[in-house]
């Protein structure tokens, strides 16, 4: 009797979601050519389930034996690519953009021609900078062999290698696990309040839990526009808990009166850099009184 068994499993990890479980709209995995080939001829296949990555065996079932109709008789390489299908995962993920066709994530079970036994397939225990492989002029990485129509929205590529027959994850119904966890991206969060309906001399932002304190900044050009930006970063989430309050100031810097009991949070589509520091980006949201 025919039947299927699940040998390797790769998770994939988000901090920006409330359970830590990336999205299935998120991101995309797909073998290149070659391991498309490799499936077939050892009667491999592979399925995405929610958050995780599934390569599943063939196999015979005849009593109490279970055996691959095709052992795995030598070291595999299997070639994913990632491909971005959220079109925000980058904005809200704490990596550096990368630039087309230069740079890409490249994850990887194998190091300095070792297996690792860690689990993790990023150098550290999240997907950081270290991560990021540039590839301009190396061949090995320019993925000549994607199909053109595939190209589009690559952000990273998991080369991974075979550890063994899996025999023994067959006979005991076991799986290898590995991750690839992701961390939020920390952004300097800056409110644009604009007087629209009510004119206001002196507002003020406070954070209900005292965490987060907000800058004023200097005058925009905008006479009827003022600027309060976070002097911390905040990782961004898809739920917040953060409480901030827009309210007036008297002359003793006693609240005088609260004009927003809760101000919306950034979207995550409203990144931009920063205008000072390199390699920081700001999240703006906007506000008319």
């Amino acid at each position: 009797m025919r039947i299927y068994k699940k040998i390797i499993q790769i998770e994939f990890f988000h901090s920006f979601y409330a359970d830590n479980i990336i999205k299935a709209n998120d991101i995309e995995i797909k073998p290149n050519p070659s391991t498309e080939f490799i499936f077939k001829n050892y009667r491999l296949s592979l399925k995405q389930v929610a958050n995780s990555l599934l390569i599943i065996q063939e196999c015979e079932k005849e009593n109490e034996n279970i055996l691959p109709i095709i052992e795995i008789d030598k070291q595999l390489d299997f070639n994913f690519i990632i491909k971005q299908k959220n079109k925000n995962f980058i904005n809200f993920t704490d990596i550096p953009y990368p630039k087309m066709r230069q740079d890409i994530l490249y994850f990887t079970n194998k190091k300095k021609k070792k297996i690792a036994k860690t689990g993790f397939l990023s150098i550290d225990k999240n997907v950081s900078e270290k991560d990021m492989l540039n590839i301009t002029g190396n061949k090995k990485y320019a993925f000549v062999q994607i199909k053109s129509k595939e190209s589009t929205g690559i952000i990273g590529h998991i080369e991974f290698f075979t550890e063994g027959n899996y025999l023994k994850n067959i006979k005991n119904d076991t799986i290898d696990t590995y991750s690839l966890a992701f961390n939020a991206r920390p952004t300097f969060w800056q409110y644009h309040i604009f007087e629209k309906y009510n004119s206001v001399k002196n507002i003020k932002i406070i954070d209900e839990h005292e965490k987060i304190h907000f800058i004023p900044n200097k005058q925009s050009e905008n006479k009827k526009e003022k600027i309060f930006t976070t002097k911390e970063k905040i990782s961004l989430k898809d739920i917040n808990k953060h409480i901030f309050k827009l309210t007036t100031v008297n002359g003793n810097k006693n609240f005088s009166k609260i004009l927003y009991e809760k101000l919306p949070f950034p979207k995550v589509d409203s990144i931009t850099k920063h205008e000072t520091q390199k390699n920081e980006f700001i999240s703006n949201a906007y506000v008319y009184i």
